[in-house]
């Protein structure tokens, strides 16, 4: 029993040591400068990290062996790249992103007229179109062209 127990911890200690660490700087390609919020994942596993302010994100408990790391942020295109990870060392990557160069959609503004006073719209609206000339046409006179606010 004594052997068993004493090969269990030697197998366990074997496997722990078998595990290493990644390092990863990410810098935007244009500018140099660090990104937060990438995530990288190693592929196939469920493990990985977010870059953090000072853009370092740092993935422990990788195992031995090639591995294939996936670099995503928003505004940014994806990348893989792999690794090799040696007897539990520690590996230090930079990684370049390139930013993804979008064009906005057509932008549609609407708008309707509504026969309401201004103290009971929820916004001030005011465009100044022909409606110009309309108003200045108009006669004082005539009291359906005035308007009244109470307070």
């Amino acid at each position: 029993m004594k052997y068993i127990f004493c090969f269990l911890i030697l197998l366990l200690s074997g496997m722990l040591k078998a595990q290493g660490t990644c390092n990863i700087l990410v810098r935007d390609s244009i500018t140099k400068e660090l990104i937060y919020g990438v995530k990288a994942v190693i592929k196939g596993l469920k493990i990985g990290a977010i870059t953090n302010q000072a853009g370092l994100a740092v993935i422990k408990d990788v195992p031995n062996g090639t591995q294939t790391i996936m670099y995503s942020s928003i505004g940014y295109t994806s990348k893989e790249n792999l690794i090799e990870i040696e007897d539990g060392g520690v590996l230090q990557l930079t990684v370049i992103l390139a930013p993804i160069a979008q064009e906005l959609d057509e932008v549609y503004i609407e708008a309707t007229r509504a026969n309401r006073t201004v103290a009971n719209l929820p916004t001030r609206t005011e465009v100044l179109t022909e409606e110009i000339d309309e108003a200045a046409s108009m006669e004082p006179s005539k009291i359906a062209h005035l308007t009244t606010h109470s307070n």
